[in-house]
């Protein structure tokens, strides 16, 4: 982010941030989150953002792979996650590469068109019933599915995270710099729920409950 920053105030080009939130680490941190960026805006940099009104998000797990395991498309990923060397090396590098949103033990599978039974389990659950790490148990799963995986994160533990994510939300949505975005993710029987539900979330039940004077204005309007 830092760079992105640094580029838009000197060159002047126009920078925009998806999915621009706090997460349940660093709830009720809205000015320290937006430190950076409004500092860089003070500057002249012209900066906007969106975000979706949920506590976690969604992605596909071929992500959390090393760049090094992606040489070569697809087939050779899946090549890599069937040789034994490169499947040990691959589950060591996720195991030990958990920043932020990126904890496999928050992972809760989404879509498995070849293993449908799996969808709506946790990672956590299918490693210890296979008696893997979370690290193989990815591989596993990811090469089953010939990399046709989707996952969501499961929701914090407290409901308080949960609740103050969400006013966090309309704190930064009531900002001029941002905007709803819901970012759909159909595919499965388990969709995160801002495929569907981010614009009535934020109109209807967060309006509600955390109604800031300019949003309410916004909507009365």
């Amino acid at each position: 982010m830092p760079e992105a920053l640094e580029i838009a105030r000197r060159t002047g080009v126009k920078l925009h941030f998806a999915h621009y939130r706090t997460h349940p680490h660093s709830a009720g941190q809205v000015t320290q989150v937006m430190a950076g960026i409004d500092a860089a805006k003070a500057q002249g940099a012209d900066v906007t953002l969106d975000i979706y009104p949920y506590a976690t998000g969604s992605s596909v797990p071929i992500s959390f792979l090393p760049s090094e395991a992606h040489e070569g498309g697809p087939q050779a990923i899946l090549q890599r996650l069937k040789d034994p060397a490169w499947r040990a090396r691959i589950a060591e590098f996720v195991m030990a590469d958990q920043r932020d949103m990126r904890a496999l033990d928050e992972v809760v599978v989404s879509y498995t068109p070849k293993t449908p039974q799996l969808e709506g389990i946790s990672l956590s659950q299918i490693a210890r019933e296979r008696r893997l790490s979370l690290g193989e148990a990815l591989c596993d799963v990811l090469y089953e599915n010939d990399l046709a995986l989707g996952y969501c994160l499961a929701p914090p533990k407290s409901y308080g995270l949960w609740h103050r994510v969400s006013k966090d939300s309309m704190d930064l949505i009531a900002r001029e710099d941002f905007m709803v975005c819901s970012d759909i993710t159909p595919a499965g029987t388990m969709p995160h729920p801002r495929s569907y539900g981010a614009f009535p979330r934020f109109l209807g039940r967060l309006r509600r409950e955390f109604p800031p004077s300019r949003w309410r204005a916004w909507c009365t309007a």
